[in-house]
């Protein structure tokens, strides 16, 4: 096991990852990741980031996710449902067709960050990895056309573009990543399930179970009156957007998932940025809101000011963004009437402050300049 964040059991699964339809167990590191293969494109795909993915419905806890995932031509619809806390449920379904669909390939694939051995039973129809005392089953309703082991997530989708969907070399039961295989022509639609056990059996009686509530009506509680969907609106962009800082080992909303954050070493935070997410999270979830708080004053340096960006390779902590920290918080315990945001910000915001008299007010004419 890599880490041991803190996470809430009905937050465990969820699409923290940097690749927007990858669920992950973040306690044990485990990962569920989509695969698809075009043999007319002769390109495999991870579903990264960016235009190939239309964000749909997202609960903040992960309880329900939707989105639609075009490759090569061929559009599929995407679901993620939790019948429980440790269990989650996938299901893809064709919407548009670029080529014959025994030429595309739909893949769900079982790895672990720490590099265990997954193992695919046959007899029972599931992969299995075991970490630490527990185990986790990844079982499909269908029976895969095949079952591949690789290295890694990226080998297996340059297994793909190097042999094609032929070949049955990788063919393998026990790898750090197993792959399902299946195509659109057998299985224009799919499902498969992951369930978290300390038990191997229950495990994959679990996930078992859990295909067939995949298919099941999904309803999220939506807003009502004069402005309705707009909260909608807003806990689904802000679900999409909250994701996992391996670097700093946290849950945060960040400024959007399709940026690229390479340039700034794997995260980048900006002040205000963060506390509207604060503020737009804590209409819905308290804890996320106190968790992107957090990140937001992490920022603060020895000398008070907030820092108007802090990444991997650069902070700036020699400019500011204006003070609407003290306001964002108010706000957000009128909402929650939570003593404790007020308890966590105060003694950073009063250092903030003081920190602005010193050193934004040169002449002393308690008038801040920015």
């Amino acid at each position: 096991m890599l880490r041991t964040p803190t996470i809430l059991p009905e937050r465990a699964w969820n699409t923290w990852s940097a690749r927007p339809l990858e669920m992950v167990f973040l306690p044990l590191g485990v990962r569920v990741t989509p695969l698809a293969y075009s043999a007319h494109a002769g390109r495999a795909t991870l579903f990264p980031s960016g235009p190939a993915v239309r964000f749909g419905r997202h609960a903040l806890d992960g309880s329900l996710v939707e989105a639609e995932a075009e490759h090569a031509g061929t559009r599929l619809a995407w679901r993620y449902r939790k019948a429980d806390p440790y269990r989650v449920a996938g299901a893809w379904k064709s919407l548009a067709h670029g080529e014959w669909g025994l030429r595309f390939w739909v893949n769900i694939c079982l790895s672990a960050e720490c590099g265990s051995a997954v193992r695919y039973d046959t007899a029972r129809g599931a992969a299995i990895v075991k970490i630490g005392h527990r185990f986790v089953a990844l079982a499909s309703r269908d029976t895969p056309v095949q079952v591949t082991g690789h290295e890694n997530i990226e080998a297996a989708a340059e297994d793909y573009e190097k042999n094609g969907y032929f070949d049955t070399r990788a063919r393998s039961v026990e790898a750090p990543v197993i792959v399902l295989r299946f195509n659109l022509e057998m299985m224009r639609d799919g499902v498969f399930a992951a369930s978290v056990a300390d038990d191997r059996d229950l495990a994959v009686g679990a996930a078992q179970e859990a295909c067939g509530q995949a298919s099941a009506d999904a309803s999220l509680a939506a807003q009502t009156g004069r402005f309705a969907g707009c909260l909608d609106a807003v806990r689904d962009v802000m679900a999409w957007n909250t994701v996992w800082d391996e670097m700093n080992g946290r849950i945060y909303t960040s400024i959007s998932r399709n940026r690229n954050l390479a340039k700034f070493g794997g995260y980048g935070v900006w002040l205000n940025d963060q506390l509207f997410h604060t503020l737009l999270t804590g209409l819905l979830d308290r804890g996320l809101a106190r968790d992107n708080l957090q990140v937001a004053l992490a920022s603060a340096t020895p000398q008070g000011n907030l820092a108007c960006l802090l990444t991997a390779r650069d902070a700036w902590v020699d400019r500011t963004q204006p003070p609407i920290g003290g306001f964002i918080v108010w706000l957000l315990y009128l909402r929650l009437r939570a003593r404790d945001v007020l308890e966590l910000a105060y003694p950073v915001l009063a250092r903030n402050h003081a920190w602005w008299w010193r050193n934004r007010d040169p002449q002393g004419r308690l008038l801040c300049s920015y």
